[in-house]
């Protein structure tokens, strides 16, 4: 069947934390079960992981988790000592614009300060580790290593940075539609005109060989491949493969047959996948009828319509049928957030369909 094909993903889903129930059993014997168990449960939650992301982001939840563990272990870090100390001998290597919060709030509550970063470092490795939300969890790990630029200490931070982002870009804009890409887009470079602004006036120098010593540029260059990386990613989503038409009518410019597939949430560890069909002038209305349908539909079920569709034009529909008629639905049981499963299922970034 020939036709042309378009998707709908609206809003960003929220993400929830899982955890399997293992038992509670004090049988031994059970104890390798618990542990296969649960090593199935670790890995079905990388599923949806890109590989180019697996080793960044687990490289970050190690390092994170060694940190805190170092700083843990030091009665120093305990009662404050290395942090203000820290604060002392960065002084004068920070951005002169941050200095006043390190004289003001990091030297004269260095043990909360010590206890805060601690209890992030421990957050983020173990958040990483476990694919909890990595893209929040890496941008707080990304604005401590800023933190250490700021004050004057660039290496590694500037590194550690990379790697967070490509986990954050990864699931905030690759694959994404086309409007929130771009709205991602302009923001990116709305913070990198700010950023260029406020910290290019205090940079010292622009020789190759010393500019990655340099705090204010090093900030100023990861702010500018975050713009660059933001539009290039949303060109990408914006490509329309040669292929799928985008015309939304029928040749005669008259009302045509749409299948709309709509997805739901009525569980906590349940899925469906429903399609209707509608008769519609073009994607847009056929998705508007199907969405008001869709809504009213978990409502009755107790569930919940995740904001999420494909919609397909019926270039014939030989069916004699009712506008929002039901020909297929699937439930399928499944531990992921809501957003990991429509990205691992449907939204992987490979189709061929236009967003709209």
């Amino acid at each position: 069947m020939n036709g042309g094909r378009a998707s709908a993903s609206t809003v960003t889903i929220h993400h929830r934390a899982t955890s399997g129930d293992l038992g509670h059993t004090t049988d031994r014997r059970l104890a390798p079960v618990r542990a296969v168990a649960l090593g199935r449960h670790v890995v079905a939650r990388f599923r949806s992981v890109p590989v180019f992301v697996l080793y960044p982001q687990l490289f970050l939840g190690i390092g994170w988790l060694r940190a805190a563990v170092a700083h843990g272990s030091e009665p120093n870090w305990w009662n404050g000592d290395e942090v203000a100390e820290f604060a002392r001998l960065q002084m004068s290597d920070a951005l002169p614009f941050y200095r006043p919060f390190l004289e003001h709030v990091v030297a004269v509550m260095p043990v909360l300060t010590a206890v805060v970063v601690l209890a992030a470092q421990l957050a983020i490795g173990v958040a990483l580790l476990v694919n909890h939300r990595p893209s929040v969890f890496a941008l707080v790990g990304a604005f401590l290593n800023l933190q250490f630029i700021l004050a004057g200490q660039v290496n590694p931070s500037v590194f550690y940075i990379v790697m967070a982002m490509t986990v954050v870009l990864s699931s905030t804009v690759v694959g994404v539609p086309t409007r929130r890409s771009y709205d991602i887009a302009v923001r990116s470079t709305m913070l990198t005109v700010v950023v260029l602004v406020v910290c290019l006036p205090f940079a010292n120098t622009l020789e190759p060989a010393s500019v990655i010593a340099d705090p204010a540029l090093v900030i100023v260059l990861l702010a500018m491949l975050l713009a660059t990386s933001t539009w290039i990613v949303h060109g990408r989503n914006s490509e329309v493969p040669a292929l799928v038409p985008f015309d939304a009518r029928s040749s005669s410019g008259s009302p045509t047959w749409y299948s709309v597939r709509c997805h739901f949430r009525f569980d906590e560890a349940s899925y469906e996948e429903r399609i209707t069909v509608w008769q519609a002038a073009g994607f847009d209305e056929a998705i508007a009828l199907a969405e008001a349908e869709a809504r009213r539909y978990a409502q009755s079920i107790g569930g919940r319509y995740l904001e999420s569709c494909d919609c397909y034009r019926l270039t014939s529909w030989p069916v004699s049928a009712e506008p929002g008629f039901e020909i297929y639905s699937l439930v399928r049981a499944s531990d992921l957030d809501p957003e990991s499963y429509l990205r691992t299922f449907f939204f992987s970034g490979g189709e061929c369909s236009s967003t709209i």
